[in-house]
């Protein structure tokens, strides 16, 4: 009857500790496969359920938050991004937007999240890396005069790999006074710089407005590429020029050097008679080519009609 017993409360033990962790926490883990993001990786604008090959974890649902390959692999989930701002315990998906691998092996992600954090400790716009610190959305805009939280849309960090990794591990011990104007002091005098795109859009007296379709230069203060750079005339871009404002997601440039003249960004849902050109672009300027998305989602295979991608990053990291 004793072993009984013991047997009863061991159970009840179990039970009692799964629910505790909850199913974040069983779903963070390590030994997440972020290797097959090594060329690449994006994420999606909705959740679906996986119909071909099996994810690392076994678990066949991806969510907006999870990081994917465009071979058709998951890299990494949302809760594995977030585990080290958690202590191994993640919310619920949190999302995914701008997302940047600056290295493979010490899983160095550079990211943002749609939702802000439960426990007030950072935005959906402040910019996040996987070690567990952050720079604050105001630190980015800091040189634009933008003085809110404008979202974020698209990051990539430009320079030399080994610049880029000396100041994300130095993060914790940089400006102490406050991030605001030391960031760009920061990134000019490391020789680095963090293209990036935001979600809203500020119009500015005596200078030019910011739509959220523009590359931006944080360490400058400047407008990397308009719209109507990266767009062809068909399509109604870049306010006043070409009529409307078509909110964008510019993404990376295929090299990290700082002349490195292409760039990938996805496009929203555009006009229907520009509907040939929905999907990703790699291209400079002058020049429209690249892959419709369709190609990109195909290996996953997701149950239903093709779904709009989200966000896309190139990863040219060491392994």
């Amino acid at each position: 009857m004793r072993r009984i017993i013991n047997t009863l409360l061991l159970v009840v033990v179990l039970i009692a500790t799964l629910v505790l962790m909850g199913p974040t926490g069983v779903g963070s883990q390590t030994t997440y496969p972020l290797e097959e993001c090594a060329r690449g990786c994006f994420s999606t604008e909705e959740d679906f359920m996986m119909m071909k090959g099996e994810p690392y974890d076994g678990n066949p649902y991806i969510s907006d938050g999870d990081l994917l390959s465009f071979t058709g692999r998951v890299c990494a989930r949302n809760a594995d991004l977030l585990s080290r701002f958690y202590d191994g315990r993640p919310p619920a998906d949190l999302g995914l937007d701008a997302v940047d691998i600056l290295h493979v092996k010490d899983r160095i992600i550079a990211f943002s999240t749609e939702l802000d954090d439960p426990r007030g400790r950072f935005t959906a716009g402040d910019l996040l890396f996987t070690p567990g610190y952050f720079i604050p959305n105001r630190a980015l805009v800091y040189p634009f005069g933008i003085t809110h939280d404008i979202g974020l849309d698209a990051l990539q960090f430009r320079g030399p790999e080994d610049k880029v990794l000396a100041f994300v591990r130095s993060i914790p011990n940089l400006c102490a006074n406050g991030w605001p104007g030391c960031l760009q002091s920061q990134l000019k005098e490391r020789g680095i710089d963090i293209w990036f795109s935001v979600e809203g859009t500020v119009i500015r007296a005596g200078a030019p407005s910011i739509l959220d379709g523009y590359v931006l230069s944080a360490a400058y203060g400047t407008i990397i590429a308009k719209q109507d750079a990266l767009l062809p005339n068909v399509v109604p871009a870049d306010i006043p020029q070409r009529g409307v404002d078509l909110p964008g997601r510019p993404l990376c440039p295929r090299d990290r050097h700082p002349r490195a003249a292409h760039l990938l960004f996805h496009r929203d849902p555009l006009p229907r008679r520009a509907a040939a050109l929905h999907g990703w672009r790699c291209a400079p300027q002058g020049r429209r080519r690249g892959a419709q998305e369709r190609g990109r989602h195909q290996a996953l295979l997701p149950r239903g009609q093709l779904f709009r991608a989200g966000r896309a990053g190139c990863g040219r990291s060491a392994s």
